[in-house]
Protein backbone atom coordinates (compact mmCIF):
# COMPACT_ATOMS: atom_id res chain seq x y z
CA UNK A 1 0.00 0.00 0.00
CA UNK A 2 1.45 3.34 -1.05
CA UNK A 3 1.38 6.19 1.41
CA UNK A 4 -0.18 9.40 0.25
CA UNK A 5 2.02 12.30 -0.61
CA UNK A 6 1.65 15.10 1.98
CA UNK A 7 0.07 18.31 0.68
CA UNK A 8 0.41 21.89 1.80
CA UNK A 9 -2.00 22.72 4.60
CA UNK A 10 -1.84 26.48 3.89
CA UNK A 11 -4.72 26.72 1.34
CA UNK A 12 -7.07 24.67 3.52
CA UNK A 13 -5.90 26.53 6.63
CA UNK A 14 -6.78 29.87 5.02
CA UNK A 15 -10.21 28.55 4.02
CA UNK A 16 -10.87 27.24 7.53
CA UNK A 17 -9.76 30.53 9.10
CA UNK A 18 -12.19 32.44 6.86
CA UNK A 19 -14.98 30.06 7.83
CA UNK A 20 -14.18 30.47 11.52
CA UNK A 21 -14.40 34.22 11.11
CA UNK A 22 -17.82 33.83 9.46
CA UNK A 23 -19.02 31.55 12.26
CA UNK A 24 -17.76 33.96 14.92
CA UNK A 25 -19.62 36.84 13.26
CA UNK A 26 -22.81 34.76 13.26
CA UNK A 27 -22.62 33.98 16.99
CA UNK A 28 -21.38 37.28 18.45
CA UNK A 29 -24.08 39.13 20.35
CA UNK A 30 -23.07 42.55 19.03
CA UNK A 31 -24.71 41.87 15.65
CA UNK A 32 -28.52 42.08 15.38
CA UNK A 33 -28.50 39.11 13.00
CA UNK A 34 -26.37 36.87 15.24
CA UNK A 35 -27.91 33.78 16.79
CA UNK A 36 -26.91 35.11 20.25
CA UNK A 37 -28.90 38.29 19.69
CA UNK A 38 -31.81 36.34 18.22
CA UNK A 39 -31.89 34.13 21.32
CA UNK A 40 -32.04 37.26 23.48
CA UNK A 41 -35.23 38.26 21.61
CA UNK A 42 -37.09 35.05 22.48
CA UNK A 43 -38.57 36.55 25.64
CA UNK A 44 -39.98 39.46 23.63
CA UNK A 45 -41.29 37.11 20.95
CA UNK A 46 -43.10 34.99 23.52
CA UNK A 47 -44.43 37.85 25.68
CA UNK A 48 -45.82 39.74 22.70
CA UNK A 49 -47.45 36.70 21.13
CA UNK A 50 -51.23 36.46 21.10
CA UNK A 51 -51.17 33.44 23.37
CA UNK A 52 -53.13 33.27 26.62
CA UNK A 53 -51.27 34.33 29.77
CA UNK A 54 -50.91 30.74 31.02
CA UNK A 55 -49.47 29.61 27.69
CA UNK A 56 -47.03 32.53 27.67
CA UNK A 57 -45.93 31.61 31.18
CA UNK A 58 -45.36 27.98 30.15
CA UNK A 59 -43.31 29.06 27.13
CA UNK A 60 -41.23 31.44 29.25
CA UNK A 61 -40.44 28.63 31.67
CA UNK A 62 -39.63 26.27 28.83
CA UNK A 63 -37.40 28.62 26.82
CA UNK A 64 -36.06 31.21 29.26
CA UNK A 65 -33.30 29.08 30.73
CA UNK A 66 -32.64 27.29 27.43
CA UNK A 67 -31.95 30.60 25.70
CA UNK A 68 -29.70 31.78 28.51
CA UNK A 69 -27.78 28.49 28.42
CA UNK A 70 -27.42 28.68 24.62
CA UNK A 71 -26.04 32.24 24.79
CA UNK A 72 -23.48 31.07 27.38
CA UNK A 73 -22.60 28.08 25.19
CA UNK A 74 -22.04 30.42 22.25
CA UNK A 75 -19.70 32.61 24.35
CA UNK A 76 -17.65 29.54 25.24
CA UNK A 77 -17.70 28.41 21.64
CA UNK A 78 -16.38 31.79 20.54
CA UNK A 79 -13.36 31.32 22.83
CA UNK A 80 -12.91 27.77 21.53
CA UNK A 81 -12.94 29.04 17.93
CA UNK A 82 -10.23 31.58 18.80
CA UNK A 83 -8.05 28.82 20.23
CA UNK A 84 -8.71 26.63 17.21
CA UNK A 85 -7.67 29.50 14.91
CA UNK A 86 -4.38 29.81 16.80
CA UNK A 87 -3.70 26.11 16.25
CA UNK A 88 -4.53 26.40 12.55
CA UNK A 89 -2.16 29.36 12.21
CA UNK A 90 0.60 27.46 14.01
CA UNK A 91 0.36 24.56 11.55
CA UNK A 92 -0.47 26.59 8.42
CA UNK A 93 2.96 26.03 6.85
CA UNK A 94 2.87 22.27 7.43
CA UNK A 95 2.45 19.49 4.91
CA UNK A 96 -0.21 16.97 5.85
CA UNK A 97 -1.56 13.74 4.40
CA UNK A 98 -5.22 13.35 3.52
CA UNK A 99 -6.14 11.66 6.81
CA UNK A 100 -4.50 14.46 8.82
CA UNK A 101 -6.52 17.05 6.85
CA UNK A 102 -9.71 15.42 8.10
CA UNK A 103 -9.14 16.54 11.71
CA UNK A 104 -9.23 20.33 11.20
CA UNK A 105 -12.15 19.93 8.78
CA UNK A 106 -14.07 17.88 11.32
CA UNK A 107 -13.57 20.57 13.94
CA UNK A 108 -15.25 23.24 11.79
CA UNK A 109 -18.02 20.79 10.93
CA UNK A 110 -18.43 20.24 14.67
CA UNK A 111 -18.99 24.00 15.18
CA UNK A 112 -21.76 23.93 12.57
CA UNK A 113 -23.26 20.87 14.26
CA UNK A 114 -23.19 22.41 17.77
CA UNK A 115 -24.71 25.70 16.73
CA UNK A 116 -27.40 24.15 14.54
CA UNK A 117 -28.46 21.37 16.89
CA UNK A 118 -28.51 23.61 19.93
CA UNK A 119 -28.86 27.37 19.47
CA UNK A 120 -30.69 27.46 16.13
CA UNK A 121 -32.99 24.61 17.14
CA UNK A 122 -33.96 26.36 20.41
CA UNK A 123 -34.65 29.66 18.65
CA UNK A 124 -36.73 28.08 15.88
CA UNK A 125 -38.70 25.93 18.34
CA UNK A 126 -39.49 28.92 20.57
CA UNK A 127 -40.65 31.03 17.63
CA UNK A 128 -42.77 28.23 16.21
CA UNK A 129 -44.43 27.62 19.59
CA UNK A 130 -45.08 31.35 19.97
CA UNK A 131 -46.68 31.20 16.52
CA UNK A 132 -45.57 34.62 15.36
CA UNK A 133 -42.57 36.91 15.24
CA UNK A 134 -42.13 40.69 15.05
CA UNK A 135 -41.10 41.79 11.54
CA UNK A 136 -37.76 43.31 12.61
CA UNK A 137 -36.68 40.11 14.38
CA UNK A 138 -37.88 38.08 11.40
CA UNK A 139 -35.70 40.24 9.15
CA UNK A 140 -32.71 39.69 11.45
CA UNK A 141 -33.30 35.93 11.38
CA UNK A 142 -33.43 35.97 7.59
CA UNK A 143 -30.06 37.76 7.46
CA UNK A 144 -28.67 35.18 9.86
CA UNK A 145 -30.20 32.29 7.90
CA UNK A 146 -28.86 33.56 4.58
CA UNK A 147 -25.33 34.07 5.95
CA UNK A 148 -25.37 30.80 7.91
CA UNK A 149 -26.50 28.74 4.93
CA UNK A 150 -23.98 30.51 2.67
CA UNK A 151 -21.18 29.64 5.14
CA UNK A 152 -22.25 26.00 5.00
CA UNK A 153 -22.22 26.04 1.19
CA UNK A 154 -18.75 27.62 1.18
CA UNK A 155 -17.56 25.02 3.70
CA UNK A 156 -18.88 22.17 1.58
CA UNK A 157 -17.37 23.59 -1.63
CA UNK A 158 -13.93 24.34 -0.19
CA UNK A 159 -13.62 21.14 1.81
CA UNK A 160 -14.71 18.94 -1.10
CA UNK A 161 -11.54 20.07 -2.88
CA UNK A 162 -9.51 18.29 -0.19
CA UNK A 163 -11.86 15.49 0.86
CA UNK A 164 -14.34 14.67 -1.91
CA UNK A 165 -16.19 12.19 0.32
CA UNK A 166 -17.33 14.85 2.83
CA UNK A 167 -20.74 14.08 4.33
CA UNK A 168 -23.84 16.02 3.31
CA UNK A 169 -24.04 19.07 5.55
CA UNK A 170 -27.45 20.32 4.40
CA UNK A 171 -28.87 18.99 7.69
CA UNK A 172 -27.18 21.98 9.36
CA UNK A 173 -29.00 24.58 7.23
CA UNK A 174 -31.08 27.10 9.17
CA UNK A 175 -34.77 26.38 8.43
CA UNK A 176 -37.60 28.68 7.50
CA UNK A 177 -39.60 29.72 10.55
CA UNK A 178 -43.06 29.07 9.12
CA UNK A 179 -44.86 31.53 11.40
CA UNK A 180 -46.90 34.71 11.12
CA UNK A 181 -44.88 37.90 10.77
CA UNK A 182 -46.28 40.60 13.03
CA UNK A 183 -45.93 44.24 12.03
CA UNK A 184 -46.30 46.94 14.63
Amino acid sequence: MMSEEPVSFAPLANDLLQLCESIRELIQSEYDFSISKLLSYVETIIKTSKKEEKEIEKLMIKYGSKCYYMRELLKALEVNISLYEAVIKAFRDSKLNKEALRHPIDMVKHYFHLICNNAIKVFVSAVREAGEIPADIFDSYNVFKRRWNKSLEVFEHRVSQYLPEIEDISKYFAPDLGVTIRTS
